[in-house]
């Protein structure tokens, strides 16, 4: 996924359509599997602020609203380091995904990667607490020089937490102590989703056909045509086989 766009206004994050002339003759257009997600695009929050007060103060009022009242009514937020509360964490937002309508990938599937990201300080785990209890979480990434929010979940209680609010909250401010220019605050999710991120006042700019692929090994790649078309049906008892033989 290539950060092409004609509008320039993060141009540092993005590239013109007239500084990648060689893509096409190159790379092939394109994504091969739907399955495999690429980026469409940036929900950029500008971090041209001296201080985390002046971001705040640049937000919406209802919004400096809800985030102040997520701190108050949580007791800690934490950057999460053991693989138990990671763990738990990860299990809170499946919850979220099953609750929505949407998949993420299983635990089991997943922690090698969220491990290795967190244990070598690129990606981050950030939760909320309240009585000790879990209440939200985000799990930011770092990558291009400034962080990307990859997926969260929160508990719906009543009286609202708003949770999401304070961890989006916690993440800014992160990036800013880390001297980012900027935090992506990601595009895409449910009308709900979407509605929550504009609060937040960032720019939405999409991408300009930006999937393109190369095949690197042809042979071995029709291989794998092959046993992906006529071995998908038992593509869940093979991955059990290699689970136990990979044990």
């Amino acid at each position: 996924s290539v950060p092409i766009s004609s509008n320039q206004t993060i141009s540092q994050q993005t590239y013109s359509p007239e500084d990648m002339p060689f893509l096409n003759r190159v790379l092939n257009k394109g994504k091969l599997f739907k399955y495999i997600y690429c980026s469409y695009g940036i929900n950029w929050i500008q971090l041209e602020y001296n201080s985390k007060d002046e971001i705040l103060n640049s937000l919406r009022s209802n919004t400096r609203r809800d985030i102040r009242a997520g701190r108050r009514k949580h007791d800690n937020f934490k950057f999460l380091t053991s693989t138990s509360e990671i763990k738990k964490d990860h299990q809170l937002c499946q919850e979220n995904a099953k609750t929505q309508g949407y998949a993420l990938r299983s635990w089991n599937d997943f922690q090698s990667t969220i491990l290795e990201l967190i244990n070598n300080n690129i990606g981050h785990f950030i939760a909320a607490y309240k009585n000790n209890e879990i209440k939200g979480v985000v799990f930011i990434v770092k990558s291009g020089g400034y962080y990307t929010n990859i997926l969260g979940g929160v508990k719906r209680e009543t009286p609202n937490l708003f949770s999401g609010y304070a961890l989006q909250w916690e993440a800014i401010k992160h990036a800013l102590q880390s001297n980012h220019m900027g935090y992506n605050l990601s595009v895409g999710g449910s009308m709900g989703v979407r509605d929550f991120k504009s609060k937040f006042g960032a720019e939405s700019i999409r991408y300009e056909n930006p999937h393109y692929h190369y095949i690197l090994k042809p042979i071995y790649f029709k291989l794998f045509q092959y046993f992906d078309t006529y071995l998908k049906r038992y593509k869940s008892k093979i991955s059990k086989i290699l689970s136990r033989l990979k044990g």
